[in-house]
């Protein structure tokens, strides 16, 4: 999309990452572990040392990255920690466009959002939820419209089937094009083709070569 360019109206983008490092156009937003090690008071070290404490010899590598992982999603879908991690991703996220628009005063390029494994759960979560409470979790509003919504790695699929009651409609992210970016090798990446509207009915899931082969699949 033209909105993607960095030329005449350039654009805003974000990496909201579980791991490594955030970005916006260069600079540095925290990973999402960094920003929960942030947070972390007493009661959260006595925590840590009594996992530490839990956890057998063995494959400790293998371990350190699943409790790691686990660990994220377990505070995420608790409601008191889930909430502090949308709001610190939400301030993290305002920082940065003020920053940007302070420096580019009258800014009218499109916003683009990139994120990664839970992190494409959280913000999948924001912008389908702005403004409202879900599971105990107030989302707030960010202070600009998404043109971009880019997934990579996302296990989204599996927060939103297993949170479904009945035949409820699958949520979507207030957003102009949502990208999932799949690699069938990733265990922790899913499609959501299957979950969200076909291309063009609502605008929430863009055509690709990746969606057109699922649709033909559905035609036969």
């Amino acid at each position: 999309p033209e909105s993607l360019s960095s030329s005449t109206l350039g654009n805003f983008a974000v990496n909201i990452s579980s791991s490594g490092s955030n970005s916006v156009l260069g600079g540095s937003t925290g990973s999402l572990a960094e920003l929960r090690a942030a947070q972390r008071d007493a009661a959260d070290l006595d925590n840590q040392k009594l996992l530490e404490a839990c956890c057998p010899d063995g494959v400790s590598d293998l371990r350190h990255m699943t409790r790691e992982t686990l660990m994220d999603i377990f505070y995420y879908v608790h409601a008191a920690r889930g909430q502090q991690v949308v709001n610190a991703v939400a301030e993290q996220l305002r920082s940065k466009w003020d920053a940007f628009t302070a420096e580019r005063p009258g800014y009218t390029g499109g916003v683009s959002l990139f994120a990664h494994s839970l992190g494409s759960v959280i913000l999948y979560d924001m912008l389908s939820y702005a403004g409202r409470t879900v599971n105990g979790v107030t989302y707030p509003r960010l202070p600009f419209a998404v043109d971009c919504f880019f997934a990579c790695g996302s296990p989204a699929a599996l927060f939103l089937i297993s949170r479904r009651r009945g035949r409820a409609p699958i949520p979507q992210p207030s957003c102009n094009a949502f990208f999932n970016i799949v690699n069938p090798a990733d265990p922790v990446s899913y499609l959501t083709e299957p979950l969200l509207p076909v291309p063009g009915s609502v605008g929430a899931l863009v055509s690709s070569p990746a969606t057109r082969m699922f649709l033909r699949t559905q035609d036969r």
